[in-house]
């Protein structure tokens, strides 16, 4: 690429660029990088075993040092280690293993490149390249594939026959030229069809003389590696041919992947593009992927970290790139691999990002102003874990890096950072003065260990409970040791203890940071026989009415539970309410503060009244005619006794049906509501019937409602010409038994006939009473069996539910809440736990009731 503001790395072969009125070139195998200056003068960062930097010295530099010897420089080759001057003449300052600087015999240059021959890395198997100002082109070196033998060998400069020619590229295997005209020439090893041709069978391995590549017009830009070549054309596609690695072989021009390109830049088997937007792309055409950025090295993928770009490269191999960059705000930067320091951060530290770096040329020398290139500031032991403040030594340098990247916790270009570590780690910071001259400045922070017993865990248990013991997290693998390791359910990280005494556990482990710690668990037993005055003990043995409550009061205590749980108020309360009807005895278990427990018993007796087992309750006194089936309803109860048995359908059951063909009498025994023993009579006479007495006042039905309820009222079965009065709420008012739908109370009478056409009335008397609404204020929806719905305590049946979250949003609606809310919305998606909703509830009457409920 010429001509234009761009930078280049070179892995084989060479290319160069202005940065800020300078250019710079990667040395052979990428180990070095040069610069050259506004002053013309070249300076070198990177490997220098052999003086190939051309300082006078075989230092390695992670600085720039000056290239001796050098002036008024246009161009620089690191391949081959040339410089083109102003004035057309080509140098060369290191060859054959030393730094020795000469002219070569060529005059008016405009246009250098240089490339290693195939297979061979040595400066002895090179070939060279130049452009003349009149557009021919000449070569010198040694390489077989792109030289016949009239054009010479080593330092034997013989004319290329073409001409009109403005740039030329040096592959290891294949020449490239791009004429004025826009169309490109290639020569070299054609194996794999570098010149853009396919092979048939019997052509030559190798094209001596440049032949154009076919199909290929308006080119602005060529670039070269191996056999591979690249075309970039006027209308901003990039066209692609020749080796590409284990990947593929492509014989004619082929179009890329990615449209609207300015600039492109090849180096190794990367290629670089910026689009017309100054996005950077890249492009791995080989199957081995780049360390930074390129995960796939399938298609074009865009460089994060840096925009507005202007030009940009990268030169590495198998992977280990490194990466330069040039904004139009002229602002340079620079990441990736930096083997020899070639990134030129006074470190060895790859950079993972980009970041912005300094102009590597320099006005003085820095060398006779930096007294000490590299300090140890700081060698410290530091708890792992924990932050860590570093801070620079001097407050007045310009501009501050810290390595490496990754452990930086705050502005990592600042005088003072925060760091962690979790081993033994060395951080560097450069420093840049006002010169520009760089220092570096060291901190080692080594891992100081707490080797102090720590008391985890201090408690009173009692004899015969178990606990988890839970010590810190400690790191892979790492085993728990426990002293003693008795009544220990494993010998792991978190086992379980049975307590039979006082006893203090010990674990010895390996924590997160590879630091030993010993933690100690303390558990101690009480001597409950000197706290507790009694284990057990009978505080009341009352009798109480039926129907009434009672409130146990215990002693004080820690925490109370109660047993059974059926008729209290509460289970684990001190002084629970008791609402039962029958005989009952209950328990509370008490601890105290040292975990001593005991009990208390309370024993509850009812007071029947028991006159009606003497003299029985006339339930039904009637008279019927002969050969009647009557149906008995004594009171709701349970453990029904009939008697006597005869003519009864059954004797246990609560509504026997009676067949009487004489007048007769039967009595009942029942439990009532209360559990007390009740004896009922049903009297019957026969007569005929028309001397009947008609019973008007049979109450069949005598019940409460709570809210809007619907049932069905029945009548005599086997009657005839049913009228039932009230008609309102009824379904039908002619039928057996009608469905009733009822809110408020009522009563119903109905009157039949019987077989001998005698009249029978039977009324149904429906009391509403008024329940208290009880609404939650929590629920735990973990299907765990408790308290998973939002269920409400006197909930009238037709009642709408709304639920809003806290910015009043609507989560979930009922217009027939039925109880089963479980904490999900409108889709039946759970909706965020252990936060506040509000609930808006109307019943049917149109009462509302407002309120939140905790969702855990």
């Amino acid at each position: 690429m010429k001509n234009i503001n761009i930078l280049i790395f070179v892995l084989f072969i060479f290319s160069y660029t202005y940065v800020f009125g300078q250019k710079i070139s990667f040395g052979r195998s990428n180990t070095n990088v040069f610069y050259i200056c506004d002053d013309g003068t070249i300076s070198a960062i990177g490997w220098n075993n052999n003086g190939q930097l051309g300082d006078g010295s075989k230092i390695r530099r992670t600085y720039p040092v000056k290239v001796k010897g050098l002036q008024n420089v246009t161009d620089v080759n690191g391949t081959g280690y040339m410089a083109l001057k102003s004035d057309g003449t080509v140098w060369q300052w290191y060859r054959n293993g030393e730094y020795n600087l000469k002219k070569i015999p060529i005059e008016n240059v405009v246009d250098i490149s240089c490339s290693y021959a195939s297979r061979f890395h040595n400066d002895t198997i090179m070939y060279y390249l130049a452009v003349k100002a009149d557009g021919t082109v000449w070569a010198w070196g040694n390489h077989n594939s792109v030289e016949p033998d009239n054009w010479g060998y080593n330092d034997s400069i013989q004319q290329v026959p073409i001409t009109n020619v403005k740039q030329v590229e040096a592959g290891n295997n294949t020449a490239v030229a791009l004429c004025n005209d826009g169309t490109v020439w290639t020569w070299g090893t054609n194996i794999v069809n570098g010149n853009g041709e396919v092979i048939e069978s019997g052509q030559h391995r190798y094209r001596y003389v440049p032949e154009k590549v076919h199909s290929l017009n308006n080119v602005v830009d060529v670039e070269a590696f191996t056999s591979l070549v690249y075309a970039l054309k006027s209308d901003g596609d990039i066209w692609r041919w020749g080796y590409i690695g284990s990947i593929n072989n492509e014989y004619s021009p082929v179009k890329m992947n990615i449209s609207n390109v300015n600039s492109i830049n090849v180096e190794s088997w990367m290629i670089t593009a910026i689009n017309d937007k100054d996005s950077l792309f890249a492009f791995y055409h080989h199957n081995i992927p780049s360390n930074y950025y390129l995960s796939s090295w399938k298609y074009f993928q865009k460089i994060e970290g840096v925009s507005n770009v202007k030009f940009a490269t990268q030169g590495g191999l198998s992977g280990n790139d490194s990466y330069f960059a040039i904004t139009y705000d002229d602002e340079m930067y620079r990441w990736g691999d930096n083997s020899n320091g070639r990134l030129g951060n006074l470190t060895y530290y790859d950079i993972e990002y980009p970041e912005h770096m300094p102009r590597p040329c320099l006005s003085v020398d820095c060398d006779t102003i930096t007294k000490e290139w590299d300090t140890l500031v700081l060698d410290t032991l530091v708890q792992p874990g924990k932050p860590v403040t570093l801070r620079c030594s001097e407050s007045e340098a310009d501009l501050y890096w810290w390595y490496p990247q990754n452990k930086i916790i705050s502005n990592r270009y600042a005088q003072e950072v925060s760091v962690s570590i979790t081993k033994d780690s060395e951080f560097e910071a450069v420093l840049m003065d006002t010169y520009g001259c760089m220092r570096k400045e060291r901190f080692n922070l080594r891992k100081l260990c707490d080797t102090t017993s720590t008391i985890v865990l201090d408690t009173v248990l009692n004899k015969g409970s178990t606990i988890q013991l839970n010590p810190g997290p400690g790191m892979i693998y790492t085993v728990y040791n426990w002293t003693p390791d008795s009544n220990l359910s494993c010998k792991c990280k978190n086992p379980i203890a049975t307590i039979v005494d006082s006893v203090t556990y010990t674990v010895t482990y390996d924590d997160e940071y590879r630091c030993k710690r010993k933690e100690k668990f303390i558990i101690r037993t009480p001597n409950c026989d000197t706290i507790v005055p009694y284990y057990d003990k009978l505080m009341t043995d009352t009798v109480i009415e039926p129907g009434s409550q009672i409130q146990l009061f215990s002693s004080d205590a820690v925490s109370h539970s109660w047993t059974p749980q059926k008729g209290l108020s509460c289970t684990d309360c001190q002084n629970p309410l008791v609402d039962i009807n029958t005989d009952a005895e209950y328990t509370v278990t008490l601890t105290d503060d040292n975990s001593c427990n005991w009990t208390e018993r309370f024993k509850i007796k009812y007071n029947c009244d028991t006159t009606s087992l003497y003299n029985p309750i006339i339930k039904q006194d009637t008279i019927i005619g002969p050969e009647t089936e009557v149906q008995l309803y004594p009171t709701l109860g349970s453990d029904y006794s009939w008697f006597p048995e005869d003519g009864l359908s059954c004797t246990t059951c609560q509504s026997p049906t009676a067949y009487i063909d004489d007048s007769f009498e039967y009595q009942v025994t029942y439990r009532d509501s209360l559990n007390c023993f009740v004896k009922e009579q049903f009297i019957f006479r026969l007569r005929n019937c028309d001397t009947i007495v008609i019973a008007n006042d049979i109450l069949q039905l005598d019940t409460i409602i709570n809210y809007q309820t619907t049932f069905n009222l029945y009548a005599k079965e086997g009657q005839i010409n049913y009228e039932w009065l009230p008609f309102e709420g009824l379904s039908c008012t002619d039928c057996q038994s009608p469905l009733v739908s009822i809110n408020e109370s009522r009563e119903y009478s109905v009157i039949s006939y019987g077989k001998y056409k005698c009249p029978l009335t039977e009324r149904f008397k429906i009391s509403k009473e008024t329940i208290d609404v009880f609404i939650p204020n929590a629920i735990t929806p973990n299907n765990d069996g408790i308290n998973d719905r939002f269920e409400i305590a006197g909930l009238i049946p037709g009642s709408t539910l709304q639920i809003y979250d806290s910015s009043g949003h609507l989560v979930f609606k009922s217009t027939d809440y039925d109880n089963k809310w479980q904490g999900t919305d409108l889709s039946g998606n759970k909706i965020p736990h252990n936060n506040t909703y509000w609930y808006l509830l109307q019943t049917p009457k149109g009462e509302i009731y407002k309120g939140w409920v905790f969702v855990k």
